[in-house]
């Protein structure tokens, strides 16, 4: 039988994170809440080696490359995968969180709010180029790409058996 008790209390901390961010003021800084919930995690994981994203990149430029798909129903490697979001914590949090508790090496791509909202164009090509014209995006090694935060965490707790083995648990878990 699978435990989920562990996993349930890191997927319901990452969910509270996103959630106080969407609901939050909007401002960069921590609430009150966020310091304590993130702490918990670091100290409940205390026994797993917290890993760096492979690079931060700040204030990039998106390729605005079309990529061949490959649509493999099979498992989607998840190492190497690259993270598009926004210099600050907000919506990529959790992911970057998830990421790491799970020790995936990924490229952690960051832009500024000033490029992403600029009159360069290159934030409103990106948008474009995006499924919803937002981030957080994630894109794969074989070239697919997802957007939405939580269809991202979703994705990245199947593919590492996050889940619970039956409908039931999964839905206590999400």
């Amino acid at each position: 039988m699978f435990n989920y008790s562990n996993h349930l209390l890191f997927v319901i901390s990452l969910l509270f994170c996103l959630i106080s961010t969407i609901i939050g003021d909007g401002s960069t800084a921590e609430s009150k809440d966020a310091v304590p919930i993130r702490r918990q995690i670091v100290q409940n994981q205390s026994h797993r080696q917290f890993i760096a994203p492979i690079k931060i990149q700040d204030d990039v430029s998106f390729p605005n490359e079309q990529q061949q798909i490959n649509l493999n129903p099979s498992k989607v490697p998840l190492n190497n995968l690259t993270l598009y979001y926004l210099n600050f914590r907000g919506r990529g949090e959790p992911i970057r969180l998830l990421l790491n508790y799970l020790n995936i090496p990924f490229i952690d791509h960051r832009l500024s709010r000033e490029r992403w909202s600029g009159t360069d164009g290159l934030g409103e090509a990106f948008k474009n180029r995006t499924p919803f014209g937002h981030v957080p995006l994630i894109k794969l090694v074989d070239g697919r790409e997802m957007a939405e935060s939580f269809a991202i965490m979703r994705l990245i707790a199947r593919q590492n058996d996050l889940v619970g083995d039956d409908p039931w648990e999964t839905a206590k878990i999400e």
